[in-house]
């Protein structure tokens, strides 16, 4: 046999005998003492989310609500089209290109469908809805300054499915 060959084999052994070693002298810093406890997820409990949706003839709208404490901290508000015309695409394009302190806006669209959304952080009664209440109302949009989920809820109307 080759004499290189069983110093090559000879070293190899000798360094993965290393490894061992040190890896079994190692171990309590290598694997947890608890290893099998089940991992417990953090749930928060006071947040809910609340969705509410409604078919139109436009396309469909969709509410999602985070509450604590029966208060609306955020609002999500979606609508959804797949055929539409060229004045649903303004208004829509009119409410992305609204610029406003905790509101986020985004347009996405392709071929023959476009998404809008629109996003109402926080503070609700800061937000001026005046100045695009056309273009909302063109797409059967409802944005209100209610900060308590029923009220928010009773005011969307019996038309929506609330989860």
């Amino acid at each position: 046999m080759n004499v290189k060959l069983v110093i090559a084999w000879v070293f190899a052994i000798i360094v993965f005998a290393i490894f061992g070693v040190f890896g079994y002298m190692n171990r309590d810093l290598l694997v947890k003492d608890d290893s099998n406890t089940d991992f417990t997820p953090i749930v928060n409990n006071e947040v809910i989310v609340h969705n509410c949706k409604k078919e139109t003839n436009k396309g469909t709208l969709n509410y999602k609500y985070i509450v604590r404490d029966n208060k609306i901290e955020k609002t999500t508000v979606t609508f959804t089209a797949r055929e539409v015309n060229l004045g649903d695409y303004i208004s829509a394009n009119n409410i992305n290109n609204l610029v406003s302190e905790g509101v986020t806006t985004s347009l996405k669209n392709g071929s023959a469908d476009f998404i809008i959304s629109v996003t109402i952080d926080h503070n609700i009664n800061s937000y001026d809805f005046t100045s695009i209440q056309s273009d909302l109302n063109n797409l059967e949009m409802s944005l209100s300054k209610i900060d308590d989920y029923e009220n928010a809820k009773i005011n969307l109307g019996t038309s929506f499915t609330c989860e």
